[in-house]
């Protein structure tokens, strides 16, 4: 019997996530403000274009925002640093056209955009003094640990909520807020496009899975937000496989002892994991397998399951898309018939294009 695979995105596909967008614009005004220029804002438009440049991560993003505010104001002020004061001068900079410029002239990014933003802005910036460019070093290769980061802490609170933020991390919160997820984000399927789904998961032939860059808990100590769970509850599928960023990233700390590996999308094992969790094996088997294909080193017999399927992708980011047809690449060099069929889903202009 023919098999069909779907592989969902969460965050544009089957949610809208409102709360991420909300958190990273409120998150932006607050680090402004901190610094002296509460006139600076980050527009949705401009949000598009750093996902559909591949910078998904809101951790990344809002790091990014910060050292680019920091530069302009350090023209003015150089000793101007994200201590926690509250700066009452006001600098006067040109709205938000900041994070135009350098999103206008970057290329599309790899797994690292705040390593990536510190060499282009270092070098676009060669009159910064050792101090600014050690600075700026703190916060864009920390931008996603809590605990070295000076823009993730405040952030993180806004999204989970100030109890969330104490029970996943054990910092003290600052902010005494609900957590924008909870608050803003809502699917995207309507109930009938819901019970449609639900019709055809029924038929022994079809299975979907969810993969999704958000943080997600995974096992043995390692610290990581329940942001994905938060989302398969809001669009009640919390029944169906689901990959994310937690379990990813403790495979290649507490499996492979490498802390740099990323094996999120667009990497092709987030695609060949989530597969194999969507035949009913568990996060840690399918992941050994799919690492396993990735280095060429798989055996056919693990994905028999897949020959002559059709495995569709909906996504709103080029990411999934890649990961998906580097999958099917992958069991083509195992002799398994598969073909993709990867389709973008937005509605708009920038990731559009």
């Amino acid at each position: 019997m023919t098999k069909n695979f779907i592989l969902f995105d969460m965050d544009g596909v089957l949610l809208l996530s409102c709360g991420y967008h909300k958190a990273l614009r409120t998150s932006v005004e607050r680090v402004a403000d901190a610094l002296g220029t509460p006139d600076i804002f980050l527009r949705e438009n401009q949000i598009a274009q750093f996902e559909a440049l591949d910078i998904t991560n809101e951790w990344d993003s809002l790091a990014i925002c910060a050292a680019l505010l920091l530069v302009e104001i350090w023209k003015t002020d150089p000793h101007i640093r994200l201590n926690g004061n509250h700066h009452h001068k006001n600098f006067n900079l040109s709205g938000s056209s900041i994070f135009d410029h350098y999103l206008d002239k970057i290329p599309q990014q790899g797994p690292y955009p705040g390593e990536f933003a510190y060499e282009n802005i270092c070098s676009d910036h060669p009159w910064l003094d050792s101090d600014q460019q050690k600075y700026l070093n703190l916060i864009l290769y920390n931008c996603r640990d809590i605990y070295l980061s000076p823009t993730l802490p405040g952030h993180q609170e806004i999204v989970l909520g100030s109890d969330l933020f104490r029970k996943t991390y054990a910092l003290e919160p600052e902010l005494n807020t609900d957590g924008l997820l909870f608050l803003h984000d809502t699917p995207i399927l309507t109930p009938e496009n819901h019970d449609q789904l639900r019709r055809w998961l029924n038929q022994q032939e079809n299975f979907a899975g969810i993969m999704t860059n958000r943080q997600s808990s995974a096992p043995d100590g390692h610290i990581s937000p329940p942001e994905a769970e938060i989302g398969v509850q809001l669009i009640k599928f919390a029944d169906l496989p689901m990959l994310g960023s937690g379990i990813l990233t403790w495979y290649a700390t507490s499996h492979l002892n490498d802390q740099t590996q990323s094996f999120l999308k667009p990497h092709p094992l987030h695609a060949l994991g989530l597969l194999q969790m969507m035949m009913g094996e568990t996060f840690q088997n399918a992941l050994d397998k799919a690492y396993d294909a990735w280095l060429g080193k798989g055996k056919q017999s693990d994905w028999n399951f897949l020959d002559g399927s059709t495995i569709w992708v909906f996504e709103d980011s080029a990411k999934g898309l890649l990961s998906c047809r580097s999958a099917c690449e992958i069991m083509n060099q195992l002799d398994i018939s598969v073909s993709p069929a990867l389709i973008g889903v937005t509605d708009d202009p920038i990731k559009r294009k």
